[in-house]
């Protein structure tokens, strides 16, 4: 990384960090509704509006389930949920738009920028989070997670 990474740094998750370790975020969803590995059945991608945007976004259907299910709800992110999976949670919640640790942090509710951003710098080891300067954004490239088009009406 050549670029300095301060505060105000989009992260987002690299899918590809999570296709080249054999790793399936697909479990990581499936936590969230609290299925077990025998559940975690993917089927074709389904289309979901963004409430707040209103573009279609093509996505597995376990994000889909978390989204109209479980996201945005208060026991989504408690101050029970590890610092981690409460940062990966956020960014399954924004779609996986970039958001900066100033972002997260009004999320989450827990800690502060600095320390959320020292988190972050680590992160990637664990759930592969990653500043976006160091790739291109991941939601345009992954299988599941493609912004399709622009809702229109």
């Amino acid at each position: 990384m050549h670029a300095s990474i301060d505060v105000n740094t989009p992260f987002h998750i690299n899918f590809t960090w999570w296709e080249q370790r054999g790793r399936n975020l697909g479990r990581f969803l499936a936590e969230i509704l609290g299925r077990t590995d025998a559940d975690i059945e993917s089927g074709e991608p389904l289309d979901f509006i963004d409430p707040r945007t209103a573009e279609v976004h093509e996505l597995d259907p376990l994000w889909v389930e978390v989204l109209t299910t479980r996201a945005f709800q208060p026991e989504y992110i408690t101050p029970a949920t590890p610092l981690t999976s409460a940062v990966l949670r956020a960014l399954v919640e924004n779609l996986n738009r970039p958001m900066t640790s100033v972002e997260l942090h009004r999320r989450i509710n827990r800690s502060n920028p600095e320390t959320l951003l020292r988190v972050l710098k680590t992160a990637r080891t664990e759930y592969g989070i990653a500043p976006v300067l160091d790739e291109a954004p991941a939601a345009s490239g992954a299988k599941g997670a493609k912004r399709r088009a622009k809702a229109t009406s």
